[in-house]
């Protein structure tokens, strides 16, 4: 009888131990790209590391662009480190109420272009001014 109650206890802790380590290995896709987890000081400070890379962000919402609603400004714990995040074309306008609440933020992290991109990184005092997260999902708590 101690032989069964080993034998199924055994097998128990497998079967529960198995189904654990198949949802841990589980990688979330992106545009065929895996997400990765980064905080924004990480990100800014590591920034050709990411770029054109699909990463998850979290941060406080400084500011909501109150013209058009489709920029924020994403806070990481240092009050320096500060990203712009835009909206894509697979996500809405940004909601006027999210500024100062936690946001976690999806999307592709790249670089800023333009006619005055040589000028734009010339004056920049950080690389928050140089890139920014092109939105395609986000999450308000």
């Amino acid at each position: 009888m101690k032989k069964y109650i080993v034998f199924f206890g055994l097998l128990l802790l497998i079967l529960g131990c198995s189904g654990n380590q198949n949802s841990a290995n589980k990688v979330e896709l992106v545009d065929g790209q895996s997400v990765i987890d980064v905080t924004v000081d990480s990100l800014l400070l590591n920034a050709k590391n990411y770029e054109s890379k699909v990463v998850r962000v979290s941060g406080i919402v400084e500011h909501v662009c109150v013209h058009t609603g489709l920029r924020i400004t994403l806070q990481g714990k240092s009050r320096e480190m500060k990203l712009s995040v835009k909206t894509s074309d697979a996500s809405r306008p940004f909601d006027m109420s999210m500024k100062g609440a936690k946001a976690t933020v999806t999307g592709v992290f790249k670089r800023v272009g333009g006619a005055n991109e040589v000028c734009d990184v010339e004056s920049a005092h950080h690389p928050g001014e140089i890139y920014f997260l092109e939105c395609n999902s986000i999450n308000v708590k």
